[in-house]
């Protein structure tokens, strides 16, 4: 009895305003929620604000960061998410119908990627890396139809095996991988901002290409800069 009478004694010790200070607490904690919910996240101001609270409320309480949750997200991540490749290629060959200067753009469906291959002589004269004027108009379409799209992108450039004669570049190689970056910086200023992983193969291509075809041809077809188009997400 005299247990029980102790324990209600302590009851009602306790101060009123506890009770005033929860309610207050549980309204911050919606207020912040509904302040979160109509924002957009940023988690290192996310992670901030749940620290303070966390130390505020209770200071020895171990800190589990809460993420936020990613349907909060869904109109970024569905505007940015990578297209079925078959889909594109249909996109990008119906962008290039009727439009001569897209006439030489070709198109190649692999199993794992999309590769527009665009001729050597669209963008660039012999031997040089600067692209043509007549070349702006070619990857500006480009970059728009990339511009739409959230998969991963890399510029390839080709070579064929001659030996290069002048003295900016030493290599094929050079020139190669040098027209690569030419068409991304181009691609950038036509308004595609991904990244993009530009890279020279040389005179490779032309190694792959049947022995059949004219010497001739299969250097036509390996003086080329590809865009690589993956099925996977590229990074913004």
């Amino acid at each position: 009895m005299k247990a029980g009478y102790q324990f209600d004694h302590q009851e009602r010790k306790r101060p009123a305003w506890l009770v005033t200070f929860a309610d207050l607490v549980a309204l911050l904690i919606t207020f912040f929620v509904m302040l979160f919910a109509t924002q957009k996240v940023d988690i290192g101001k996310w992670e901030s604000l749940v620290n303070t609270l966390s130390m505020r409320l209770n200071p020895h309480q171990t800190i589990l960061i809460a993420r936020p949750s990613a349907d909060k997200n869904v109109e970024r991540l569905s505007r940015d998410r990578a297209i079925n490749l078959d889909y594109l290629e249909k996109v990008i060959r119906s962008k290039t119908l009727g439009q001569p200067e897209l006439a030489g753009l070709e198109l190649a469906r692999h199993e794992d990627r999309l590769v527009v291959s665009l001729p050597a002589p669209l963008l660039f004269r012999s031997g040089k890396a600067d692209p043509i004027e007549s070349a702006r108009p070619i990857l500006f379409v480009l970059a728009g139809v990339l511009g739409t799209i959230g998969n991963r992108v890399d510029v390839v450039g080709h070579a064929d095996p001659r030996p290069i004669e002048n003295s900016h570049f030493a290599t094929n190689w050079q020139l190669s991988i040098a027209r690569a970056i030419a068409v991304a910086n181009e691609l950038r200023r036509a308004g595609y901002h991904r990244e993009m992983s530009p890279s020279g193969f040389g005179a490779s291509a032309f190694r792959e290409l049947s022995s059949s075809l004219p010497v001739g041809r299969r250097n036509d077809l390996s003086r080329r800069v590809d865009i690589v188009i993956w099925p996977t997400r590229g990074i913004q």
